[in-house]
């Protein structure tokens, strides 16, 4: 058969006529410009291995698979290798690597019909699982970047993850893969914080933290780190947060009474500081010197700080969070009548709330103590700036911390029987407003409470702010001739 030659008059390569997949036709030179691909015929073949010779001149083992992907059959092609791959130059026989190709096209085919997957697609890469220890950090990040909850809840959350002088969730779960996390996990961390040695003193720590755990998980859900409904904290029985029942327990008539008479005499005469206290002030001072000044300590009624007496008797008047009334600035409250007060931020999100007459008495009383400050200054020739909250520390510029201390002093003297916290005030407020007042819509003491108020209806059927102010004037008035303080009575 004649040849086409070229025109430096040499013989072109002819192609085979037989295209089936052979060691010898696998090193056979074929005419660029046209793709050629040799399927392998031969016996024990793989159905669909072949080499594929590009027009360019590039060679690759390729496999043709019938696969179903997303219901529908399709046929797909993959590549095996390319022919560089399993070259073997000393291989007289099969230099090309056929053989080694139709091994590997054998493995893949295999695996593409078991599976019914697509052949194109490459198996994910493994990774490490994600711990709860990082999880837990980014789940925390997330928060504070949306700003849900406040700052203050993270670090609580932070603390109950991994306190700093006792165990807590972190020692049992912090190298868990948060998908390997099973309810009897959760069930065995709550019993341990429970347990003595974790030094929980109450069961409301052990409770706050699966509770949340419970937000943690579900975070965990929507970012696909577990699977959708395995919550492992559902279905966990919490422990009993108070053994004597006063947990939200309300004041009664006759405990008013008796806290507004501690309340006057916390602002007039005072209490006597205990020994641990006169002493963790006197640390620097010598052996010999602490002793004089404890026993004096022990013996001279110290009178409280006006400042902190006027924030308990506002939050006893108004029934508002303490982390709300210590934050309270000048220029969140309104000149005018009805008073109203604005806040920023709160645990329900930004709130309005109305004042009645004994809160604005109060309100007074601090902008008439601090003018009297600012008259009298520190140093000579120095001007105090204007105040910025209504319960400020003066010489530090911040609001008052040491509430609790003084608070603790007014429960003593006030003789109330069981345990009392700063928050029944707000208990008691709600109890006030419904039993004495007569205040029948929980939208309304749901208002002056700062609750939020959830369900479509609540957008369309917002009371009148000037009914607001007048439901705030009963309660608060009732409230304060309970209390029967100093600073109502005028």
């Amino acid at each position: 058969m004649s040849t086409r030659s070229s025109e430096a008059g040499e013989e072109a390569p002819r192609a085979p006529r037989v295209r089936s997949l052979t060691p010898s036709t696998a090193k056979a030179q074929y005419p660029l410009g046209k793709t050629v691909v040799l399927w392998d015929r031969a016996k024990g073949a793989v159905p669909g291995f072949g080499l594929r010779i590009l027009s360019t001149g590039g060679r690759s083992y390729i496999l043709r698979v019938r696969a179903s992907l997303d219901g529908v059959e399709k046929q797909h092609y993959r590549t095996v290798g390319k022919l560089q791959e399993f070259y073997d130059p000393n291989n007289d026989d099969d230099p090309c690597g056929v053989a080694l190709a139709r091994d590997r096209a054998r493995e893949m085919y295999v695996g593409a019909t078991r599976e019914q997957r697509d052949p194109r697609r490459k198996t994910a890469p493994q990774v490490a699982p994600l711990l709860m220890d990082e999880a837990f950090a980014a789940w925390l990040e997330d928060r504070r970047v949306k700003g849900k909850p406040r700052e203050s809840t993270l670090r609580e959350y932070a603390r109950l993850w991994r306190p700093k002088r006792v165990k807590g969730a972190a020692h049992l779960l912090a190298l868990r893969p948060v998908r390997a996390v099973t309810p009897e996990d959760i069930d065995a961390l709550h019993l341990f914080l429970l347990a003595p040695k974790a030094k929980a003193q109450r069961p409301y720590l052990a409770n706050r933290a699966v509770r949340m755990l419970s937000a943690f998980f579900r975070w965990c859900e929507r970012k696909n780190y577990r699977e959708r409904s395995s919550n492992p904290c559902r279905d966990i029985e919490f422990a009993g947060e108070v053994s004597d029942g006063s947990a939200g327990r309300s004041l009664t008539a006759v405990e008013y009474a008796s806290l507004g008479s501690a309340f006057d005499l916390a602002a007039t005469v005072g209490f006597v500081v205990p020994e641990s206290r006169s002493k963790s002030c006197a640390s620097s001072a010598t052996a010999k010197h602490i002793t004089k000044r404890a026993t004096a300590a022990r013996t001279t009624p110290v009178p409280s700080n006006p400042v902190i007496v006027n924030a308990l008797l506002f939050l006893a008047v108004t029934g508002w969070r303490e982390s709300e009334a210590l934050v309270l600035r000048w220029a969140d409250v309104s000149d005018t009548l009805p008073c109203f007060a604005s806040l920023k931020q709160t645990k329900s999100g930004p709130s309005v709330r109305a004042l009645g007459a004994p809160a604005r008495a109060i309100l007074d009383a601090q902008r008439a103590a601090q003018s009297s400050a600012r008259a009298a200054p520190l140093e000579q020739d120095s001007v105090q700036p204007e105040p910025i909250y209504v319960f400020e520390n003066l010489s530090r510029r911040r609001p008052i911390r040491e509430t609790r201390y003084v608070w603790e002093h007014v429960k003593r003297a006030a003789k109330i029987s069981g345990r009392l916290r700063l928050h029944d005030l707000r208990h008691s407020f709600a109890t006030v407003a419904r039993d004495e007042c007569k205040l029948d819509d929980d939208a309304i003491i749901s208002r002056l409470l700062g609750h939020r108020v959830g369900g479509q209806t609540a957008k369309y059927g917002n009371a009148p702010a000037g009914y607001i102010s007048e439901a705030a004037e009963v309660v608060m008035s009732a409230i304060a001739e309970r209390l029967n303080c100093e600073p109502f009575k005028s």
